[in-house]
This record gives C-alpha cells, sequence and structure tokens, in this order.
C-alpha cells in the first residue's frame, strides 16, 4: 500500500503484486524479459579509488572488449510505451504526476496493540544529480539507521513512543522515494505521526498489529 500512496494506482511503481498477477506469469515471459532488458547498454561498469576516467575507459575496453549490445528489435510507442517481443505491451516508467493532495491508509484488526506508521512520498532524485550524495547525507541525519539521528532522538529519547524511528531515501533514474516511521503503542499513534516529516503532498500508511 505505501508504494501506491507514494505513485498512485496507474503508475508502475505502484502497481501491486497478487495472486492472479503472479499466477499469469509463464517461463516464457521470464525468457522474453531477460533477452530483452539484460543487455549491456542497461549496465553499469563502477570503478572505485584513486582512478582517471580515461584509465578507466582501458581497462573496461581491455577486459570487456567483445561486450556489445544487441540490436533494439522494439517498437517504440507514445507515452512510455512499447512492444516487446514476447511480452506485448510493455510501460517504461515515466515521471509519475505530483500527488494533489495528501493520502492515507488506514489498516488492522480491531484490538490491535500496536501501530505501525510509515510517512512516504516521492522525490526527484536521480542517481547521478549532484544533489545525490548530499541528500543521503542529510538523510542520515534525520533518520537513516543511527542512533543519534534526530527521528531516533525524537521519538525515542524524548517522546518515549517507540523502540526505534528510521527514515530512507532511495535514488531512482526515473522517480526516487523518502519514507520515514516507527511502531508505537496505539494511543500515542497520532502524536507520533505529528512528529514525523509528513511534506506537503504526503502519503501516510498507518497499519495496526
Amino acid at each position: 500500500m505505501a508504494r501506491v500512496l507514494t505513485y498512485g494506482k496507474g503508475y508502475p511503481y505502484g502497481e501491486v503484486a497478487t495472486e492472479k498477477t503472479v499466477n499469469a506469469i509463464q517461463s516464457k515471459h521470464l525468457q522474453a524479459y531477460y533477452h530483452s532488458f539484460f543487455r549491456p547498454q542497461q549496465g553499469y561498469i563502477v570503478f572505485v579509488g584513486d582512478i582517471t576516467e580515461q584509465e578507466a575507459r582501458e581497462l573496461a575496453e581491455k577486459n570487456f572488449p567483445e561486450l556489445e549490445g544487441r540490436q533494439d528489435r522494439h517498437d517504440h510507442g507514445a507515452d512510455g510505451q512499447e512492444v516487446v517481443e514476447g511480452l506485448g505491451l510493455v510501460r517504461r516508467p515515466k515521471k509519475p504526476p505530483r500527488p494533489t493532495r495528501p493520502a492515507g491508509s488506514f489498516r488492522g484488526p480491531p484490538g490491535s496493540a500496536a501501530a505501525v506508521i510509515k510517512v512516504c512520498y516521492p522525490v526527484e532524485l536521480k542517481p547521478n544529480s549532484p544533489d545525490a550524495q548530499t541528500a543521503q547525507v542529510m538523510n542520515t541525519i534525520l533518520g537513516g539507521g543511527v542512533f543519534n539521528a534526530r527521528l531516533m532522538q525524537n521519538l525515542r529519547e524524548d517522546k518515549a513512543y517507540t523502540y526505534g524511528a528510521y527514515s530512507s531515501l532511495d535514488v531512482d533514474r526515473y522517480i526516487g522515494s523518502w519514507s520515514g516511521g516507527c511502531s508505537v503503542r496505539n494511543e500515542v499513534t497520532d502524536s507520533a505521526v505529528a512528529q514525523v516529516p509528513t511534506g506537503e503532498h504526503g502519503g501516510t500508511e498507518s497499519e495496526g498489529r
């Protein structure tokens, strides 16, 4: 449900797998997907260390001299859609429409002793963005898995609402996302939600356990 709230049902990243959709997958579909999308031109060769771009190019050409992409046989259509042999119509992700208002989802059986809170929204942050590393540092300070992060210090140490509060920031070549949340006692659910950054058009998911 969090992905639906983040990207919307009409966007590929917001689709939810069901028993029906999984059962519809056949081996021929997997083979067609592999041959269509697992290509050298879709991948990256990553170098880490004290190396120049020219040295990296020379090493890549020396060690992968026959690495060439297969010819693209796709019939590209409009709006990011294309016909792929063996798969049929495939939608390529583009930038999803910006949410126009906050959305929420509340689930869980009556009588649950605790609530799981997750606030999420899309972020325009690509891997090659100049702000990518800076944004990751920012998220670490906010709630990226360290004990002295602000969400942890606020919701656990100061408010005593939860055992742990975290956030994550995902970059993506089409559209990234940010999420933050925690597990809390039912009686402080509303107070905890108010302490998590929601943004102007965030989505909130609360699930009882």
